[in-house]
């Protein structure tokens, strides 16, 4: 090969290095660092007989704030109202599920009146910037929340 080319390989395999070892590091839908960050309640649906609930109709407005070390903390206007540690893991909704991401929460989560003391949500991402969690027991809500940027 020609030293002319050689430098030109060099560098062709250095950018090559940089772009995989960028694309390891993001994190991936699935992994607990894609939910990291803010999320802003946006409405739920389910229930014993099938309700809508959104941020207008119940007068909430709630953020999610799920921290590094697994802590989720949720504000209602500006106020904690809830601080709780959460177990990230994998499970199967049902016996013809697949695994899927769960979270396990430490203590009960209570920021839903019409859906109190979930004890874990299975979580889905829809496109990059929409979550949901799913209440697994008794109500059946799925709850939705985007990304605050």
């Amino acid at each position: 090969m020609p030293l002319s080319v050689r430098p030109g390989c060099g560098l062709a395999l250095f950018a090559c290095a940089v772009w995989l070892s960028g694309c390891a590091a993001e994190p991936q839908p699935g992994e607990g660092g894609a939910i990291r960050g803010a999320w802003r309640w946006i409405g739920s649906s389910g229930g014993i007989v099938g309700i809508s609930p959104s941020p207008d109709t119940e007068g909430l407005g709630l953020i999610f704030f799920f921290h590094r070390d697994d802590r989720l903390s949720v504000y209602q206007d500006g106020a904690m109202v809830a601080a709780i540690g959460f177990v990230p893991g994998y499970a199967r909704p049902d016996s013809a599920s697949p695994s899927t991401r769960v979270l396990e929460y430490t203590n009960p989560l209570t920021v839903f009146p019409f859906d109190p003391g979930i004890e874990r949500h299975f979580v889905r991402r829809v496109g990059r910037d929409t979550l949901v969690l799913s209440d697994p027991c008794c109500r059946r809500y799925e709850h939705a929340l985007v990304r605050i940027e």
